[in-house]
């Protein structure tokens, strides 16, 4: 990745231990893949302890040669470990040790012990099992702040996502123009595979591909029975991401073969609903506010009812992350967070319209990563 995502890498595991040594946390545990490809480059099995100025990444032994070659931070060493005995291996820093003894061994100095909590209750019960005589300490907020905060090489590979996304939507479009008929779940298919001839790792989530009374329902399932053709198409809408470098891209378009008076009514106040939501957006506002926005326009236009879901949310290495703008979120929008602006009405039994960009929080307001056109006739 070069000599930025090294510095990216180190950078946030810096942060990190600064932030936890404010809270006289000394030794901490990291488990959650996400947390831990923020703070190392890495992703794969194992766990994470950090202790004070550094860190080891405990991965199992076959993902050991990997990690040494995806781990991009300064501050941490590498091990392989296997519960089970293997008396002859080619790896070095080999542990023959499982999770629950290397923690007993490794924190019986400390007393004060961070857990990251974005982890399997079975996982939390073994980890208060060990540290039993310990205080333990939930540090989720650390992470989730800090990640919600990108740094410029993030946004890169987050607007590198968004760029391939769009040049996979304008091709889906051409193969739904082109093809004498075609099915949900099989237009998924030729989307997956374009994504990554375009150079994504994988979707950044299960791809949303609803024709006609599917587009109802905000997480539709794609059908492999569920067909359009050129005398069957009314509306389809397409939510789809990618991702990049280990970062995400969410853009959602709804598209229609004939506007009639009141759909095309319709799909206008959406767009008014997010572009009013997306001109509020600036460092201070709370994240609440900028959903409220939009659900003021369409009361107006006599439509809030059928918004059924919350704005928008962060995107980072997750598709999903911190801030939440929805109401009642307790977020602030600060500079340099990546959020999902994507008001949506579903009428069911009928159509659903939802319409989402990618938005960055910039100093002067908001800077609108997605670029693709709102209006398209198929």
């Amino acid at each position: 990745m070069g000599e930025l995502a090294v510095s990216m890498f180190s950078n946030n595991f810096k942060k990190l231990l600064d932030n936890l040594g404010k809270e006289n946390i000394e030794y901490s545990i990291i488990i959650d893949s996400s947390n831990i490809y923020y703070l190392t480059g890495y992703r794969g099995g194992g766990f994470l302890i950090l202790y004070e100025g550094g860190g080891t990444l405990y991965v199992p032994l076959l993902e050991y040669t990997r990690a040494k070659q995806e781990v991009q931070n300064d501050y941490i060493d590498i091990k392989a470990y296997a519960k089970y005995p293997i008396k002859r291996t080619i790896i070095e820093n080999y542990v023959n040790k499982g999770f629950k003894e290397i923690i007993k061994e490794t924190s019986e100095r400390y007393k004060r012990i961070g857990i990251d909590g974005n982890i399997k209750k079975n996982t939390i019960d073994t980890i208060s099992e060990v540290l039993k005589s310990k205080e333990v300490v939930d540090i989720t907020k650390h992470l989730t702040k800090l990640r919600s905060i990108k740094s410029s090489t993030e946004i890169e590979y987050i607007q590198k996502a968004v760029e391939i996304t769009q040049k996979v939507l304008k091709k889906i479009l051409e193969e739904v123009n082109t093809l004498k008929q075609v099915s949900e779940l099989k237009l998924v298919g030729i989307t997956e595979y374009y994504m990554r001839k375009y150079g994504a790792e994988e979707p950044a989530f299960p791809t949303i591909i609803a024709f006609n009374e599917n587009t109802a329902y905000p997480h539709a399932k794609p059908s492999p029975k569920r067909t359009i053709s050129k005398d069957n198409r009314y509306i389809i809408l397409l939510d789809l991401g990618a991702k990049y470098n280990g970062y995400c891209s969410d853009m959602t378009r709804t598209f229609v073969h004939k506007y009639n008076s009141e759909l095309k009514s319709r799909i206008e106040a959406v767009i008014e609903a997010q572009q009013e939501a997306i001109d509020s957006i600036a460092p201070g506002i709370k994240a609440e506010e900028v959903d409220s926005v939009a659900r003021r326009v369409l009361s107006k236009h006599g439509l809030d009812q059928y918004f059924i879901h919350g704005l928008g949310h962060g995107v980072g290495i997750d598709v999903h992350e911190a801030p939440a703008l929805t109401p009642g979120s307790k977020d602030v929008l600060e500079k340099g967070m990546v959020v999902t602006v994507e008001p949506g009405i579903y009428f069911e039994g009928m159509y659903g319209i939802r319409v989402e960009d990618l938005v960055l929080v910039t100093s002067s307001g908001a800077r609108v990563l997605t670029s693709f056109t709102k209006f398209f006739e198929i």
